[in-house]
Formats: C-alpha cells, structure tokens, sequence
C-alpha cells in the first residue's frame, strides 16, 4: 500500500484550526478571526469536503479521496484506486 497523505480541507480545517489556537493556546482574538471567515467561503467549491485522502506518489490515481471522516475519505481513495487499476 503507498504512503498516503490525509488531510482537513475547507470549513473544517478552519474550525480544527480555530480549536486549536483558542483550546490549546488560548488566543481567543486570533481564533475568532479565524471563525468568522467560514460563513464567506460557503460559496466556494471545496469548502464542504471535510477530509482530502491522496497518494504522495502522484502517479498513481488522477484524483483525491474526500469524505468528512478520515476513514471515508481513505475508502473513497481505494475506491478510485482500485477502479483505475481494473481500466
């Protein structure tokens, strides 16, 4: 199996990053600045897909896995993988 790479995209990246800086560092300025951003991206593409899931070698699928759990996006990725290679 390659070496695969998952990550938050869009709205939840936001809010983990929010978390994050208000939970664990305590800068509630710089987390709310963060938080009132979201209602803006609402209109772009790929601020719904949670968590992207890809390869780290590019070469071996032409598009990233996505789903809100990092579970689904690493199926939808196999999923797609083992499509390509039965074409």
């Amino acid at each position: 199996m390659p070496e695969i790479d998952i990550y938050p995209v869009g709205v939840l990246k936001e809010l983990l990053f929010a978390y994050r800086v208000i939970a664990r560092a305590g800068m509630w300025r710089e987390g709310w600045t963060h938080l009132k951003h979201i209602p803006k991206m609402w209109r772009k593409a790929n601020v719904w897909n949670g968590y992207h899931a890809e390869p780290l070698d590019a070469s071996l699928c032409t598009r990233v896995g996505q789903g809100w759990t990092k579970q689904r996006a690493l199926a939808d990725l196999v999923q797609h993988m083992a499509e390509v290679a039965h074409a």
